[in-house]
């Protein structure tokens, strides 16, 4: 993946720790775009690297077309996440709609069924009601 196309979906964070353990990838809710999350990167304890998700039609991406679907745009993000983890180990932090969006992108991370419940172990959801 290019530079340009990576910082399309992850802006540029400033510094990173040098000895990173985990990288938390986090899903805004709808409406919104991943600079809620900026906050968080000064709340985190060392060697967790917050990396906030920019979407397509959100923030500085407004000039794309939001995808309608999330079923297509967790395919379509599930590349930029795995190049962007690299060897590190990652969690998906999902808030409301983010977190619909980190099911589908956790889907198309795990394509193999066997293997589905241990992508799960990566995921966080927040929301109102979750589950009713």
């Amino acid at each position: 993946m290019s530079v340009i196309s990576e910082n399309l979906w992850f802006p540029p964070a400033g510094s990173v720790a040098s000895h990173l353990g985990v990288r938390l990838f986090c899903l805004p809710h709808g409406g919104a775009d991943g600079s809620v999350f900026r906050p968080w990167r000064s709340l985190v304890g060392p060697g967790i690297e917050v990396v906030p998700v920019q979407l397509p039609g959100r923030g500085n991406r407004m000039e794309e077309p939001a995808e309608r679907s999330l079923v297509r745009l967790g395919k379509r993000l599930a590349g930029p996440i795995a190049d962007r983890a690299g060897e590190l180990p990652y969690v998906l932090f999902g808030h409301s709609v983010g977190t619909l969006l980190a099911y589908e992108l956790g889907r198309a991370l795990t394509p193999d069924v066997e293997h589905v419940y241990a992508a799960w172990a990566r995921v966080v959801a927040a929301g109102r009601r979750l589950f009713s």
